[in-house]
């Protein structure tokens, strides 16, 4: 659109809108960017009936407001950049945490997998703990019984000893006995040897 210096056409139409302009400027001040562009699109459209119906000072605000929103576009660009670029880094970083979110549930799966290990392997060992304590409680038992037995064995040690010394002062008093008696047999024979020959001799000396 091009713009040009008012005519006095325009002059007059621009004094007339004064107090209106005043409201426009109000109102300017709470034009929207989206607003103030689809006015502007509107006057280019309407620019082929008559320009210089369009107010001036109105053409001024609304190119302020163009270029105003032509910068908010641009710093939001650059917003937008600003964004991608930490969208970008943080997709990275996503990434780099989902690896080591991968990793780390690797290692718990494998952890996992030796607990289970463990706890089988715990079983098994209980299992024969209680086993080897069913063993212990039957060593014990025949323990007390060979103990039982042994008590039992010194007992009846200790009476054959006794029944054993008394055989043997039997069998001593027996062969005392025997032997006394063996003497007196033999004293009696001797006796009795001297006897006849002390009565061959008398009789030999009264032979003669």
């Amino acid at each position: 659109m091009r713009l040009v210096r008012p005519t006095t056409k325009q002059k007059t139409l621009n004094q007339n809108a004064t107090t209106n302009d005043h409201t426009n400027d109000e109102a300017t001040k709470c034009v929207s960017p989206d607003a103030a562009v689809d006015e502007i699109m509107k006057m280019l459209d309407d620019s082929d009936k008559d320009t210089d119906m369009i107010p001036y000072t109105r053409v001024v605000d609304l190119e302020t407001e163009l270029e105003k929103t032509r910068k908010q576009i641009s710093e939001a660009r650059k917003r937008a950049d600003t964004a991608e670029r930490r969208i970008e880094a943080l997709k990275i970083d996503l990434s780099g945490r989902s690896n080591d979110l991968k990793k780390s549930r690797g290692k718990v799966d494998e952890l996992e997998d030796k607990m289970e290990a463990v706890k089988d392997e715990v079983g098994e060992l209980k299992d024969e703990v209680e086993e080897l304590k069913d063993e212990v409680e039957e060593l014990k038992d025949e323990v007390k019984n060979l103990k039982a037995k042994v008590k039992q064995s010194n007992k009846d040690v200790s009476a054959a000893k006794q029944k054993t010394a008394v055989k043997e002062q039997q069998i001593l008093r027996i062969l005392e006995g025997m032997r006394k008696k063996k003497q007196g047999a033999g004293f009696q024979k001797r006796k009795s040897s001297e006897d006849v020959s002390e009565a061959q001799q008398k009789r030999l000396r009264t032979e003669v």
